[in-house]
């Protein structure tokens, strides 16, 4: 007995789907977060961090990326490796496998009935791919996935004698082409926990790192753990094979190779690698490392946090050069803005500098003398043309030739930290200021004055302002916590469409072409917030009007009075004209990560920052950025409410036409828990699901993920169920 049941949703709580999507075009994602590399022929191929697998011809010096918008299951690449047939097999950190044989490609978001998380693929000498993943080792065989063996699984390797080696919980597991067999500590003589990268050098030994990363290796007789050579650096990398067959490490800094006469060698010494990276301006820490057939040392950071080194580096054995795909100055944009020439100015996060797109090219600025890190919260270009960025250590002017910093000690900012900038239609610009133990207050400049409000000047309650804008008078509106004001020039009044006994968080506010005033917060009752949710709010100059929305982590209004807005937990981004909501998520090829800004420029493309870098739909594409937009999956996608849930939750999915359809619901660890399949028409369809499994067992609480397939398409979702 089927525990979803179907609901047919009126027209007036979620219309029917009628709009023709437009174009998304990825315009950099960051593929300078590198999780590994791998090396075929010219190709440097490295699998990134949420930026998906770029390939870098050392040759000729260019790029080739692909992304989700070419038919990656997702955008972070665990390995990489390549099958004798010349097919590249892409593990993916989040979930699936993909494959590329140069020309076609394919992609795997479940094997085998089951999400999984894959660590990594080989090839047996039956040309057979395996695979490692939280959910067992699977086989495949007459294109379909075959588990061989349960449990969550690392790192896997294949050897000349047809043997398959793979790690799981603290075990060793090898298959002798008719079952598997276990490895213990016990057997091996050290401790197996936490082993990783397993690998075969030429003479067919496994070699493995243990915990604390020192290698071990297995001959098919004896278990040895050959001592390395003393170092004092603080350089590590993960073992690798290199171009004579024979394994590598850096170890304390030193690059060590496992010679003929099995003794492990310094071949180039600690102080040599570290010199290197010195001068190039690094800071040496965890890395990645190949080699290729002329010698030279290919070099990724490994680190993943603020002390990383972004990029690709080519090491000869005496200099560092630094190779970076992107010539933005950050990894995650925070603000966009236009200038006078159309140019596109934008700062962010985790980043060294302020890039510029003049429709074919990046420019960056880096170094600048008078910023003391680069984390920026707002950008804005006045009717000079002068650019602005908003910091937390103040506001950096840039004139076409010098960049200003003005603070509290050289300006009118009461304040240094500033979490929010913006333009109005007089060119007079508006700063959100804060700082640690204080009320925010609003301070404007009109080009020549300085002036600021607070609670005491204003009457009204500014110390939790989080977001300004103008309505269709030039009045400003000022929303944030318990506030939503309006200033005419004169004074400021209460301007919220909060009942009365209600309360309004406004986090966005935006005005469209046709001077409705547009608001996203969370509307709650008093003294009961749990009594609330989160609203679209719409003011047409005499009545307010209100939509429901989920998460929202930006908001903006284009030319046409289209709203878009931002999911802040990996919904992608969602179109609204009114009556119709149109999302693009990953199915799209868009980022799932959280959506940080969108703008809306003169020709009215929509620029989407997002956590996974940057994207534009529609309007005129920037030229040198090609995409092939009719790859892309059907326009449907998965919305959920509510969500986080505790009892049941709405599945919402739209269907651009009928067919058959599978809507699985799988835990987080991979297993096919509730499956629904059926023939369904085109339009709107909903499922509330009741929190249980096939047999009718309820769950308990955690992260489900929900696949929604229909022929090749698919859209995947996450639901949190709280009990």
């Amino acid at each position: 007995m089927r525990t979803f049941c179907f609901i047919a949703f009126m027209a007036l709580v979620l219309p029917v789907y009628g709009h023709a999507q437009e174009k998304v075009t990825a315009v950099y994602t960051n593929t300078d977060y590198i999780n590994n590399l791998f090396i075929d022929g010219d190709t440097i191929w490295c699998g990134t961090w949420e930026g998906g697998l770029a390939g870098y011809n050392r040759k000729t010096g260019t790029w080739k990326v692909f992304t989700s918008l070419d038919g990656l299951a997702n955008n972070t690449v665990q390995s990489i490796f390549k099958d004798t047939g010349g097919a590249l097999w892409i593990a993916h950190a989040d979930w699936g496998l993909s494959c590329f044989d140069g020309k076609n490609g394919k992609s795997f978001p479940e094997l085998n009935g089951y999400m999984v998380y894959v660590w990594g693929t080989c090839e047996d000498t039956r040309h057979q791919i395996w695979c490692s993943t939280n959910n067992g080792v699977y086989i495949f065989l007459n294109n379909t996935w075959v588990k061989s063996q349960d449990g969550g699984t690392g790192s896997i390797a294949a050897g000349k004698n047809g043997s398959v080696w793979c790690y799981q919980d603290r075990t060793l597991l090898y298959y002798d082409r008719s079952e598997w067999r276990v490895f213990t500590d016990k057997d091996t003589g050290f401790p197996l926990s936490y082993t990783s990268n397993l690998l075969f050098d030429k003479n067919d030994v496994l070699w493995f790192q243990l915990w604390g990363g020192d290698p071990a290796c297995f001959d098919g007789k004896t278990w040895q753990r050959p001592p390395l050579p003393k170092g004092s650096g603080s350089m590590f990398s993960p073992s690798f094979i290199g171009p004579d067959g024979n394994i590598w490490i850096v170890w304390h800094g030193n690059i060590c190779r496992f010679n003929d006469a099995k003794n492990w060698e310094i071949v180039i010494p600690g102080n040599t690698l570290r010199e290197a990276f010195s001068a190039a301006g690094l800071v040496p820490g965890d890395i990645i490392v190949q080699i290729d057939d002329e010698g030279i040392f290919w070099i990724a950071d490994n680190r993943g946090n603020t002390n990383h080194n972004p990029g690709l580096f080519r090491f000869d054995g005496k200099k560092i050069d630094v190779i970076r795909r992107n010539s933005m100055a950050f990894l995650r944009p925070a603000s966009i803005s236009e200038d006078r020439s159309g140019a596109l100015w934008t700062a962010g996060l985790y980043g060294k500098g302020i890039s510029r797109l003049d429709g074919t090219e990046w420019k960056t600025f880096t170094n600048i003398p008078v910023v003391p890190y680069y984390e920026f919260t707002g950008t804005a270009v006045d009717n000079h043309g002068n650019v602005w960025c908003s910091a937390h250590f103040g506001a950096l002017r840039y004139d076409g030739a010098e960049w200003r910093l003005f603070d509290h000690t050289n300006s009118g900012l009461r304040y240094d930290g500033i979490s929010s900038l913006y333009l109005d239609s007089r060119g007079v610009l508006w700063f959100i200021g804060f700082m640690s133990g204080a009320e925010n207050v609003i301070t404007s400049f009109d080009g020549s004055s300085w002036k600021t409000y607070d609670r005491t000047s204003t009457g009204c309650y500014l110390s939790r302002v989080k977001c300004v804008c103008e309505d269709r008078t030039g009045a400003i509106i000022a929303g944030g916590d318990s506030l939503l004001v309006r200033y005419d020039g004169a004074e400021w009044k209460a301007f919220s469409p909060a009942p009365e006994g209600w309360v309004l968080n406004a986090s966005f506010i935006a005005k469209a072409p046709d001077g409705n005033l547009w608001c996203v917060g969370y509307l709650y009752k008093i003294n009961e917030w749990y009594k609330g949710g989160s609203y679209l709010f719409c003011y047409n100059g005499t009545e307010w009007k209100r939509f429901p929305v989920l998460s929202v982590g930006a908001l903006a209004v284009d030319k046409q009075n289209i709203v878009w807005i931002g999911s802040s937990d990996s919904k992608g981004v969602s179109r609204f004209d009114g009556s119709t909501w149109t999302q693009y998520g990953q199915e799209k090829g868009l980022a799932t990560r959280a959506v940080d800004t969108i703008y809306v420029d003169r020709n009215n493309t929509k620029w989407i920052g997002t956590q996974d870098g940057m994207f534009c739909i529609g309007g005129a594409q920037p030229t040198g950025i090609k995409r092939d937009a009719e790859k892309l999956s059907g326009p449907f996608f998965l919305s959920y409410r509510p969500n986080p849930f505790n009892s049941s939750i709405m599945i919402t999915f739209i269907l651009p036409s009928g067919g058959k359809i599978e809507l699985a619901i799988f835990s987080v660890n991979g297993q096919k828990i509730k499956v629904l399949k059926e023939d369904m028409s085109a339009g709107i369809h909903s499922f509330l699901w009741d929190g249980r499994d096939d047999s009718g067992k309820a769950v308990s609480s955690g992260v489900y993920l929900s696949r929604l397939q229909m022929g090749e398409k698919v859209a995947v979702g996450r639901m949190l169920l709280l009990k």
